[in-house]
């Protein structure tokens, strides 16, 4: 089996290691994931000789991760690159990246679009998102208002949101406008100045943070 896929594995190219099998057998994903493992777009990648009976079952040096955190780091890492140079759409980035699990972040969303091989968000489909909570429309709704700096209502916003998702809405807010690189003068005992950075107004909830 080695070097060959199942249902239409996606192209690994040189990503993929030398001597490796690509699976999605059942047996990697029941509960037998390694904590450091990585895969591609969600396929399990494992060392030739380190798999078990068959080529699939994991042994010790198996890659094995989940393929919605896979395919949603690959779209985040794009979306990071392509938000660089505003604050804004950093952080609009990151918010659209932590908040609901980030299964909004992640190609085939209408609001995921690429231009000339670059993702990059597209605000007006970001504003119409269908069939979502309440929750989600105001996220998306704010992410959108973080790129292109159209008008929000930001009490509507805020006060239909859940403690974890109004948490990173803070955070979103502090880092578009910039508080991470806030300069803070203070004097020390003598009277002379001394000049700090302070740090984040409000600091990102570390990742996987109820």
């Amino acid at each position: 089996m080695t070097g060959r896929s199942r249902s239409a594995a996606p192209d690994l190219g040189h990503a993929l290691p030398p001597h490796a099998v690509v699976s999605r057998s059942p047996h990697l994903l029941a509960g037998r994931r390694r904590p450091h493992a990585r895969d591609h777009q969600g396929w399990r990648v494992v060392a030739q000789d380190d798999c078990g009976k068959g080529g699939v079952g994991p042994k010790k040096g198996a890659w094995v991760e989940d393929a919605m955190t896979a395919a949603t780091t690959t779209t985040v890492t794009a979306l990071r690159a392509w938000a660089v140079g505003s604050y804004p759409a950093m952080a609009a980035v990151e918010l659209l990246a932590r908040a609901f699990g980030g299964r909004f972040a992640t190609r085939g969303h209408p609001w995921i679009v690429d231009d000339d091989g670059r993702a990059r968000l597209e605000t007006r489909a970001l504003r119409s998102a269908p069939a979502l909570s309440g929750g989600e429309r105001r996220v998306l709704r704010l992410v959108a208002a973080l790129v292109d700096a159209e008008p929000i209502d930001i009490v509507d916003v805020v006060t239909g949101l859940d403690r974890t998702h109004l948490d990173l809405v803070l955070a979103a807010l502090a880092h578009a406008g910039g508080s991470h690189e806030h300069a803070a003068v203070t004097l020390d005992g003598a009277g002379a100045m001394r000049l700090s950075q302070p740090g984040p107004l409000h600091r990102w909830p570390p990742d996987g943070a109820p």
